[in-house]
């Protein structure tokens, strides 16, 4: 038979002699395997002379196919009969191919027995292992052996082993009949280590300042374990910041490494995030600024005492800001600390502006002496008669409250002005009846 394609051509003709053609393709597809049994599946030779030749085994196999004879296939043996083999055990192939190609094969299992001595029918292979598997060998393979001496046959193997990474193991075996012949045969085993070790990081965190940030630790890893090292080791690898702020977002890495080096990898999130307010405290909470033209708000921002979990350099402002005109009575002041992530508090400062104009001695503190004015270290005030109760108020030219002093039966009091800059300032002497305003000027 064959697998190429058949073309039909059809032909039609009419009364009149007109003709017409169709072609038809006939695919005929063999996608069957022939059957191929070998005549046995295992034979045995003996030898003296340290060979044996392989018979003809194809002749002896069952061959059949569902499309092509048997004499119209490839039908072969491997190896070829003829070939001179060793005493050992020995595979033999028997493979018939049809003629679409496709192929099946039986094999014979061809043990050749050395007569004068050992002759090993399981050669184990060498071969390659993980280092969590067993080197016993149910596992590597087990030697086995005839002889045609009567009387037992002892196997024995010796290993041994060099290198890391891998291990090779190389594994001596014996064989002694009860002739007192030996044999020996070695296998090499290959330890390896191609499993990475495990480990789970130190579990998320969120901290609110930077320097809160825990140092890398190491030993905080849990579940580290590897299949063939004990102790694997762990390092700290590196943080990789967001780059962002508010929040800030740390993934810190750590490896686990085995004694082969294979190394894996963990990471842990660490946020950086502040929603703490800072506090504010007004130092000054009320103000009193006397004016004839009009007066300007002075900075309170100095006054203050601001703190903060996470921010050192706080950025503190006021309403309305320093400089901006006041209105005649009580004026509002809102100082407010802001930190790096734009958290808030506020304290609040009352400034009364009074109205200074056409004030005069109310009929009272007759005889009130201020010396010396212009005044340089020290102003005093002396009254003519001892006060029950008397307040000083000394302001600057922006009506900024300065000085104040509050006593009681008193009949001279003292200004230290040495700290002062020089200016013209206002003083206000008040009793709970009286009130005068004199003008001094500090050298």
């Amino acid at each position: 038979m064959s697998c190429i394609p058949i073309e039909r051509t059809w032909t039609a003709t009419d009364n009149c002699g007109n003709t017409e053609t169709f072609v038809q393709t006939i695919t005929v597809a063999d996608n069957t395997t022939p059957v191929v049994v070998c005549g046995q599946s295992t034979d045995q030779l003996n030898t003296s002379t340290g060979s044996a030749q392989v018979p003809n085994y194809s002749g002896g196999a069952a061959i059949s196919d569902n499309c092509s004879a048997t004499g119209d296939m490839t039908i072969t043996q491997s190896p070829i009969a003829g070939t001179a083999l060793a005493p050992g055990t020995h595979t033999i192939t028997i493979t018939a191919v049809d003629e679409c190609g496709n192929s099946n094969s039986c094999s014979i299992v061809l043990t050749i027995i050395n007569d004068n001595g050992i002759t090993i029918t399981n050669a184990p292979a060498n071969t390659t292992i993980e280092c969590d598997e067993s080197t016993d060998p149910t596992n590597t393979g087990q030697l086995a052996a005839i002889t045609s001496c009567a009387g037992s046959t002892v196997i024995t193997y010796a290993d041994a082993t060099s290198g890391t990474c891998p291990v090779a193991i190389t594994r001596t075996w014996t064989i002694t009949d009860g002739c007192g012949n030996t044999e020996t045969y070695q296998q090499v085993i290959t330890v390896v280590d191609t499993t990475f070790p495990s480990g789970v990081a130190p579990a998320t965190v969120t901290v609110a300042c930077i320097e809160d940030v825990p140092a890398a630790d190491p030993n905080a890893l849990t579940g580290v374990s590897d299949n063939c090292t004990a102790n694997p080791t762990v390092a700290h690898v590196g943080d990789v910041s967001s780059g962002t702020t508010c929040p800030e977002v740390i993934t810190r890495t750590y490896s686990i490494t085995d004694d082969c080096g294979n190394s894996t990898t963990v990471t842990q999130t660490i946020t950086v995030n502040d929603n703490t307010d800072p506090v504010i405290t007004c130092n000054q909470t009320t103000d009193e600024l006397f004016t004839t033209t009009g007066v300007n708000c002075p900075d309170y921002t100095s006054t203050v005492t601001a703190t903060d979990n996470c921010t050192n350099n706080l950025t503190i402002t006021q309403t309305p800001p320093s400089g901006t005109p006041l209105s005649v009575g009580l004026n509002t002041v809102q100082v407010v600390v802001t930190d790096d992530c734009g958290n808030t508090a506020a304290c609040q400062v009352e400034v009364t502006v009074q109205d200074n104009v056409g004030l005069e001695n109310n009929g009272g503190l007759n005889g009130l002496m201020l010396y010396p004015n212009p005044v340089s270290d020290e102003l005093n005030v002396v009254f003519n008669t001892v006060l029950e109760k008397v307040a000083l108020r000394l302001y600057d030219a922006s009506g900024k409250l300065v000085f104040e002093l509050e006593d009681s039966n008193a009949s001279e009091l003292k200004l230290s002005t040495s700290s002062l800059a020089t200016g013209i300032y206002q003083l206000t002497v008040s009793t709970p009846t009286e009130f005068v305003t004199y003008k001094i000027s500090k050298m």
